[in-house]
């Protein structure tokens, strides 16, 4: 049985709590990882990538804060390869990805990679995922950082 453990912090009259969240048996959840990204992007947490083990992931998260309810999100586009140690951060509407640790040999450079990719999470849904060109550093300078 996977276990997926996720805490919130709530301010409580001026006072900031812990509290895990409960999730129903039946619910799907994503697998435990680290090493991955989270943003929010509005009421949503989004997550990509990490690892689980020993394998590596590119799958896309999403849990709503409102409802606690998680999400399997379908992007279409070009996908990253799998990943872990990549940074993002969340401008507007975009998820911005960069770096990390890949196997995939024709971006890498003994495993780093400089790619960078945009998510497009629109009102509450993934349109696509888009990648673009890395000028300039090697992302293995800056692998593990946040």
């Amino acid at each position: 049985m996977i276990m997926v453990l996720v805490y919130c912090m709530i301010n409580i009259q001026d006072s900031i709590e812990w509290h895990e969240i409960k999730f129903p048996q039946n619910t799907s959840l994503p697998l435990p990882r680290y090493q991955h990204s989270a943003v929010i992007s509005g009421k949503n947490m989004i997550i990509f990538g990490g690892k689980y083990k020993h394998q590596k992931l590119n799958d896309v998260w999403c849990l709503d804060t409102e409802s606690y309810k998680w999400t399997k999100v379908e992007t279409i586009g070009t996908t990253p390869s799998p990943r872990y140690g990549h940074v993002a951060c969340c401008v507007g509407k975009y998820m911005i990805i960069w770096g990390g640790f890949s196997l995939n040999i024709e971006v890498n450079l003994n495993g780093y990679t400089n790619e960078v990719y945009l998510l497009d999470t629109g009102e509450d849904y993934f349109q696509k995922l888009i990648k673009l060109r890395a000028l300039g550093l090697v992302a293995s300078r800056y692998y593990k950082y946040s």
